[in-house]
This record gives C-alpha cells, sequence and structure tokens, in this order.
C-alpha cells in the first residue's frame, strides 16, 4: 500500500516534467497520465475498502517532538484520492483542448497543473495538521502561476488579491490555531475515534476564539467576508476556473475543514460551542454565508461570477453539516463529492460557450440545444445535483441535513431559502442556454462530448453509490 502511495506521488511528479520539458510529447505524456489515474484510484480504493490493513503509514521525519512529516491510509482521503482520480481525465482532456483553442501555452501550465494534484493526493493522506499545513500552502505556490495563465495586467492583479488572501489568512489565524494546539496539547495527529480537544479545559471565550482561528484561517474554505479572492481568481481561464472551484483549491479548504473539524477539533468540543436559539455558532457562520453568497450568485450577470459565488454557497452548507447535532459525518463528503462533480460540469459548458461566441455575460449565453447535445445532458445533470433535486445526491445530502434537524431550526429555515435562491439563479442560466436565439453548432472536439458525458455518468453513479450506502 506504501509502495502504490509512493508510486502515485512519483507519477504525478514525473507526469509535471514531462510536461515543462516534453510538452510536446504527447504519447509519453498520455501514458504517464494515465499511470497516475490508475494509481489515484488504485491507492484510494485500497484504502476505502481495506483502511484496516496494516503497513499504510509513510512516516518521513520528524520536525519536532511528535510533529512528524507523515501520510496514512484514512477514508475520507481515500474518497478525495477517488475523486481526484476520476476528474484528473476530464481536466486534462478538457484544459489541453481549451488551451489548444485558445493558442496558449501547454507546457508550463500543465507543470503546475500535475503538481496540484500531486501536493492534493497528499494532502489527502496527511496524518495530522502540520502535514496537511504544509501540503496546502504547497497548493497555494503551485496554483499561482496557474491563476496568472493570462500573464496580462488584470490576471497579474487577481493573483496578488489571491496571495494575499490564502497566505494572510494562514499567517494571521491558521498558524496561531495550529500553535495553540500543539503547545496545549503536544501534538497535532488526527484521531479517528473523533478528534481530542477538550472543551472544559480552557474558558469558553478561548474555545470560542480557537474555533473562529481555524474556521476563519483556511482561506481556501472561502468564508465570508475572506472570500474575494475566489470571485477574484475568475479572471484565469476557464479550466484554471473549474480546477479552483471543482478539482483542488477550494477543495483542498473544505476538505481540511472537514477533517480537522472531525478528527483534531472532535465532534463533543463542537457540539458544546455557545448554542443561540437551539442552533450551534457555526450554524449562523455557515447560515451567512449561504444567505450571502446565493443573494450575489442571483445578482451577477458574469456566468463565472455566478458559478463563484454559487461555489462559496456550497461550501458552507459543509460548515451547516459539521456544525448540526444528529447530521451523520458523511454528509459533509457527499456534498464535498456531488458539488465538486456538478461545478466541473457548468464551469466546462460556461468555457465551450465561450470558445463559441467569447462571452461571459448570461443574457448573451448562446443555445445549448443547438450546439451541443452532450453538453446539454450534461449540463441538466449538473443543474439537477446542484438544485437538489431527486434522484441525484444533492438531494440525499440535504435530506440528511434537513431530516434531523427540527423545523424551526437555522438550518433548516436556511437551507430552505439557499435552495430556493440557487434554484432561481441556477435556473436562468438553464433558461438562457435553452431559450437563446442563436443557434449554430459549437466547436466541440470528440474528446470533449467524451468527457462531458463520461462526468455526467459520474455525477448519476456517485448518486447511486449514495443511495445503496446511505
Amino acid at each position: 500500500m506504501t509502495a502504490l502511495f509512493l508510486f502515485t506521488f512519483l507519477a504525478s511528479l514525473f507526469n509535471a516534467l514531462i510536461s515543462l520539458f516534453f510538452s510536446q510529447k504527447k504519447q509519453a505524456h498520455l501514458m504517464v497520465s494515465a499511470l497516475t489515474i490508475l494509481a489515484c484510484l488504485a491507492s484510494g480504493l485500497m484504502v476505502f475498502f481495506y483502511n484496516t490493513l496494516p503497513g499504510f503509514n509513510l512516516f518521513l521525519f520528524e520536525v519536532l517532538p511528535n510533529v512528524p512529516i507523515e501520510f496514512y491510509g484514512n477514508t475520507n482521503g481515500a474518497i478525495f484520492n477517488i475523486m481526484l482520480g476520476l476528474l484528473y481525465p476530464a481536466a486534462y482532456q478538457y484544459t489541453r483542448y481549451f488551451f489548444i483553442k485558445s493558442e496558449m501555452e501547454l507546457g508550463r501550465f500543465f507543470f503546475f497543473f500535475h503538481l496540484s494534484f500531486l501536493f492534493a493526493t497528499l494532502l489527502a493522506f496527511s496524518a495530522n495538521l502540520f502535514t496537511m499545513f504544509i501540503c496546502y500552502e504547497f497548493i497555494t505556490l503551485v496554483t499561482y502561476p496557474m491563476v496568472t495563465a493570462y500573464r496580462n495586467q488584470e490576471s497579474k492583479q487577481s493573483g496578488r488579491k489571491y496571495l494575499l488572501y490564502l497566505a494572510g489568512t494562514a499567517a494571521m489565524f491558521l498558524i496561531p490555531f495550529v500553535i495553540l494546539v500543539y503547545v496545549d496539547y503536544g501534538h497535532l495527529n488526527f484521531i479517528s475515534q473523533g478528534g481530542f480537544l477538550v472543551y472544559g479545559k480552557h474558558s469558553i471565550i478561548y474555545n470560542i476564539i480557537l474555533v473562529l482561528l481555524f474556521v476563519y484561517g483556511v482561506g481556501k474554505f472561502a468564508i465570508p467576508p475572506l472570500n474575494g479572492w475566489l470571485p477574484a481568481a475568475m479572471v484565469a481561464p476557464t479550466p484554471v476556473s473549474a480546477i479552483l472551484h471543482a478539482v483542488i483549491v477550494v477543495k483542498s479548504g473544505a476538505f481540511m475543514v472537514i477533517t480537522v473539524s472531525y478528527y483534531l477539533i472532535g465532534e463533543k468540543f463542537i457540539d458544546q460551542l455557545p448554542r443561540f436559539f437551539g442552533s450551534n455558532m457555526l450554524s449562523y457562520i455557515g447560515a451567512f454565508g449561504v444567505l450571502y453568497a446565493s443573494m450575489r450568485a442571483v445578482f451577477a450577470t458574469n456566468i463565472k461570477t455566478r458559478l463563484a459565488f454559487s461555489t462559496i454557497s456550497n461550501l458552507m452548507y459543509c460548515l451547516l453539516a459539521i456544525s448540526a447535532d444528529r447530521v451523520p459525518h458523511q454528509a459533509a463528503m457527499i456534498q464535498f463529492v456531488s458539488h465538486s462533480i456538478a461545478k466541473i460540469i457548468l464551469f466546462y459548458i460556461a468555457g465551450l460557450s465561450y470558445l463559441h461566441n467569447k462571452d461571459y455575460q448570461i443574457k448573451n449565453l448562446p443555445n445549448i440545444v443547438y450546439g451541443s447535445k452532450s453538453s446539454f445532458v450534461a449540463l441538466c445533470v449538473a443543474m439537477i445535483s446542484l438544485m437538489g433535486i431527486w434522484p441525484l445526491a444533492g438531494y440525499q445530502f440535504k435530506h440528511m441535513l434537513l431530516a434531523q434537524e427540527p423545523s424551526y431550526g437555522v438550518i433548516n429555515i436556511v437551507s430552505s431559502i439557499g435552495a430556493i435562491l440557487a434554484d432561481i439563479y441556477l435556473f436562468e442560466i438553464l433558461w438562457r442556454f435553452i431559450v437563446s436565439k442563436e443557434r449554430k453548432k459549437w466547436p466541440v472536439s470528440n474528446i470533449v462530448k467524451i468527457t462531458m458525458l463520461y462526468l455526467s455518468a459520474l455525477s448519476l453513479l456517485f448518486s447511486g453509490i449514495v443511495y445503496f450506502y446511505f
């Protein structure tokens, strides 16, 4: 198992180097990409189905007493890794197609593209908060050149904002959280039995500050009001926007929040946080995020900006699931995966639309029914999932979230309002794509058509797995 994990790491690294030095050698690059996908899926599946196997524990070296750089097999990490492995081929093929059509340089971009997948895999299998933090920061560094891929003044300004928000929140909030926990408990290991922080050890004020340092310190989680970097990063090429929202960046932030909340802070600690009208304080933070981002999405006129605020809203649902008393922790991971697949579809469709008419304005969206039948099928699947309509996994998550909470609680009320707002801003996109009078074929290659149908099938398959197990 350790050897397989190492192979995934080395294959991704080799892939990055091939992209940088041999970007024109498509056959060699595709071969290594295939090996990376297989290794990623295999390692994830082995951990997912055999996570009790001894031996999957890779200890590199100790930085401080009881603070090693270490990786281990865990179920949530396996789910994240499987998701990466399944989305990797779609992301690669679509990005290559988009860059060739846009006449952009491939080698430099794909070098950082593959490195971002590499560090996401390492983050998924991190055995402690320190290791996860190092991987988290490397993801920031390797995705910065992707955000500034156009290399114009606007992208450079966006890149500076990207670094300022992500590095700034980590320096101001996340690092103090890490230090306080280490000084207080002597280690930063993830505990699968449910975390190790003790609520009664300090005052209520201290506990509140500690949790807020963590939640607002994970800048990639894009929690309002520290979410300004995400809409600003939409100046990047559409494939980068998809990677930011659906695969690597915000997903690494969401994964970090989920993992630390359940396996370091602990559900018992979170349940004892102050309550207002029966709801946990984190519920109100998540509720504000859902409503704020949903309202911004409703009034956004650019499709990428609207999808950016939609992403923020959907991330806040993960926080609502974490803060809820009786909602199983698997609910947050269901939202994590279902949103990833649906959102990458929507960004790719937005990119195809842009290649066709060079416009991201929602009012000018071209007709998708005439333009690309495969994209229309994918659009419908993604919309149904994000709107939380049966039978896709988005519905199952919201059912799990609402069924266990009292109807008068803030989670129930906000989730209902958020769902209505989501229906409004998503339905307008769907409506514009269907009723547009512009009726021309989109320049879509066969590989992109296959990619869109593949992503649709993934969404349906994941929904089936969720219904079978939950």
